[in-house]
Parts: C-alpha cells; structure tokens; sequence
C-alpha cells in the first residue's frame, strides 16, 4: 500500500506452507523489492539479509536492473565481505525465452558483468524457468525438470545449506571443545598440587576476575575506543566518495530527455519533479550506504571487544580458563533521512538553469545545474555526517563499554566456578581418575568432529 498510514501497521504476514525444505526447518521470507514505492522497505530487507543465513536475489530474463535494483545492489556488494560465509544466490528467471542456449549463456554473462559493477565477485548465478520447472514437476518428469534449471540450482542450495553452513557450525562447536579441553586440562593440572596451592590458585583466579570486573565497569580508557572511531571516520568518508562517484548516474536518471520533452506538458512543474528525483535518488543511495556501514562497525566493535576480553584474560595470567568470546552486538544504529529538512530549490532557479530542452540537453544547461546540484546535495550531506558521526561515535563507546560489563559479570561467575572446581580437586575420592577419563572420553569425541 502506498498509504504509510496503512500499510506500518503490518510488520510481517506468516503463511504456512508444507513442502520438504520447510519441512526441514527452513523459514522463508519475501521482503519487500528494492523498488517499493515504501521507502522504509528498503530497511526491513536490509535487516533480513543481515540476519539471513542465504539469500536469494530473483531477476528476469528480459528485463534489466532498474535504479532501485542498481542502488540495492551496491548495497549487497558493499556488505559482502562482512559476512562468514558468501550467502548470495542470483536467480535468473524465465530462461524459457531464451531462444538458443547461447543467447541464455550471453544474458547470464551480462548479468555477471552487471554484478561485479557493483562489487559482487563470483556471483552464483542459476539460469531457471520456473513455468517449465512446475509444469515438470506435476508431470513427474525429472528430465523436463533438469532442463528447467530448478534441479541444480536446489541441488547448489542444498549442498551450500549442508556443507557451508554446516562447516561454521562444526566451527563453533571444534572451538567449544577446545575450550572445554582446556578446562579440563586446568583442572587435572591442579589436581597435581597440593591444598596450599589449589587454594592460593583459585584465590588468584577470583582476584583477577574481580580486578577485570572493576576495571571494564568503569569504563575503558579512550585509548581503547579510539581506533573504531578512527574507523568510523574513515567508513562515512569513502562512503560519502561512493556516493558522489555515483551522483553523474543520479542526475541522469532523473533529468532524462524522455521526461523533459517539449510535448506541451508544463515543463516548469516537470523540472522541480526532476530535482525531487534527485533528491530521493541520492538520499536513497546514501542511507543504503549507511546501513552497510553501520553492519561493518557492528563486526568491528565484535572484532574489539573479542581482543579486550583475551588481552584482559592473558594479563590477568588466567592459564588454563578459556570463556565463549562475546556474540557480535547488534546496535540499532539510527538512520535518518539525509535531506528531510533540505535542501530545497526554488522552482524559478531551476528553470533559468533549464530554460529549454535544447539549452538544457544540447548546451551548457545541464553541466551547469549538475555542478550546482551536486554542491547544494553534498554540503547537505556533510552536515547530515557530521551529525551521523557523532550520533554514532557515542552509541559505539556506549555499547562498547556495556558489552565489557556485561562480559565481566559472566566473566566473573565462570570463573567462581572454575575456582570452585580447581578447589575441591582431588578432595573427592576418584576425581582425578574421572577427570582423566573424562580427557580421553573428550579427545576421542574431538577427534570424530
């Protein structure tokens, strides 16, 4: 619905469908085109495929990225690499009208062409029909369905759901183990001592634990947060240079010669709806832009606090403790509109710069208002990052500082217990016994993962 009023009151619809991929747990959702006349539907997809574990980027034979397509692209490029894994699938629909297998090899080689344009290398790119794909799969047969090109792009998503995302899961838990092990180690290591030291070892591990909870709850020094505002800094400033890079395909897009034509349409009111165009076109790219790179500082500030919690540990001189690294936080960050107060151009100063399609297309008209446009848009936007820096700049320390406390509370309560552990070894008959049992049971199961 184009009717905001409306159409926010419905954050999601759930539909039920029984089929054997949900039937194995997958949820699937359709997000909102990267052309819907909504503008925060932009954001909700964003989000999605953010948190996403694949997606799905469905185009059509015949028909060619629009702007929005182009825009939302950038966006997908530009978050590329902060992912683990390489989750993007591109769906090249109604291969049917190809008329020779190689004009469908030319449409998919230009598809290609068109991706790494926007910074997406090595796309996986599956040629399908659906129309021959379902009418194969009512009639059974299994041929017409290889040809339709369903079967290997099912069979390239299964495996990457299986193995790729498999193997990050095999990851996360060989790193349980390990840390567990070297729990297990600690503990059969102390049991070697005598009381005197079991004691004054889990004294020493209580003490660090409190000295580290004192220390992050009262908040790191500036130093420590320093190099992600640095960073920060340096993400708006390539992000504002993408942007004006792109401003040339902006103000062609919206001032075309098949909108601003002498066909007896009032031209005065066509050329401030140009420059409205603009307007949403560059904003749109720009808050696109921010929200890929409010993703990279959310993996950066994991990346930080993941160091300040295993530096804090070494200096503490925890041996033998290992704790679960902190999840990467998810921040929220605001991203407002770039131009919702402005700038706004008197329909008169466009039109001296207009005057006529000829002037304006043949003559100098066009360079003219574009170097203006682009001045009055971009020290807009420098005003709207200045803000956006700063606004940033306190919610990163704020989390970075909450995310420190909120490790230290399960820092220290792990700890209580593997002291307590460390403590009451070899006092319960049997224990060492168990432990080393428990060691070769674990080294076992290790080495079947």
């Amino acid at each position: 619905m184009a009717d905001e009023e409306a159409s926010c009151f419905v954050a999601s619809a759930d539909l039920h469908v029984d089929s054997p991929l949900t039937r194995s747990g997958a949820v699937l959702v359709d997000t909102p085109g990267a052309d819907s006349i909504n503008a925060r539907h932009t954001g909700v997809a964003f989000e999605y495929i953010k948190n996403a574990d694949a997606v799905l980027f469905v185009t059509y034979y015949n028909h060619a990225f629009t702007e929005a397509d182009r825009s939302f692209l950038h966006q997908l490029g530009s978050v590329k690499d902060a992912f683990e894994l390489d989750k993007m699938f591109f769906v090249l629909n109604a291969a049917d009208l190809a008329s020779s297998a190689e004009e469908l090899a030319g449409v998919a080689a230009h598809v290609e062409s068109q991706l790494l344009k926007h910074g997406i290398r090595q796309p996986r790119i599956f040629p399908v029909s659906s129309l021959l794909g379902l009418e194969a799969e009512l009639a059974g047969d299994a041929a017409g369905r290889r040809n339709s090109g369903l079967a290997d792009f099912e069979a390239a998503f299964r495996r990457f759901a299986g193995e790729e995302l498999g193997s990050l899961a095999l990851a996360s838990a060989r790193k349980q183990l390990d840390r567990i092990g070297a729990r297990i180690d600690g503990l059969l290591g102390s049991a070697s001592e005598d009381a005197a030291s079991r004691q004054a070892s889990a004294s020493a591990m209580l003490g660090a634990a409190e000295a580290l909870r004192e220390a992050w709850s009262a908040g790191p020094p500036e130093a420590a947060i320093q190099p992600l505002v640095e960073e920060l800094g340096e993400q708006l400033y390539h992000m504002r240079r993408r942007v004006q890079y792109r401003f040339g395909e902006h103000f062609m897009t919206a001032f075309h010669p098949s909108v601003l034509q002498d066909d007896g349409r009032d031209l005065r009111k066509l050329i401030v709806s140009c420059w409205l165009d603009l307007k949403r076109g560059v904003g749109e790219d720009l808050q696109q832009e921010l929200r890929s790179a409010g993703l990279r500082m959310e993996t950066a500030l994991g990346r930080l606090i993941g160091r300040q919690v295993e530096d804090g540990i070494a200096r503490a001189g925890l041996g033998g403790f290992e704790t679960e690294p902190p999840a990467a936080p998810s921040l929220g960050l605001p991203v407002p509109e770039p131009f919702g107060s402005g700038p706004d151009w008197d329909g008169r100063k466009l039109w001296q710069a207009f005057r006529s399609p000829k002037h304006f297309f043949e003559r100098e008209g066009s360079a003219a208002l574009k170097n203006e446009a682009e001045a009055v848009l971009f020290q807009a936007a420098d005003t709207w990052l200045a803000g956006i820096r700063q606004a940033w700049a306190e919610r990163l320390a704020a989390a970075f500082e909450g995310e420190l406390q909120a490790v230290a509370v399960r820092l220290s309560s792990e700890l209580a217990a593997y002291a307590d552990g460390v403590r009451r070894a070899l006092e319960t008959p049997g224990l060492e016994v168990a432990l080393r049992r428990l060691q070769s049971d674990w080294q076992h199961l290790k080495s079947g993962v």
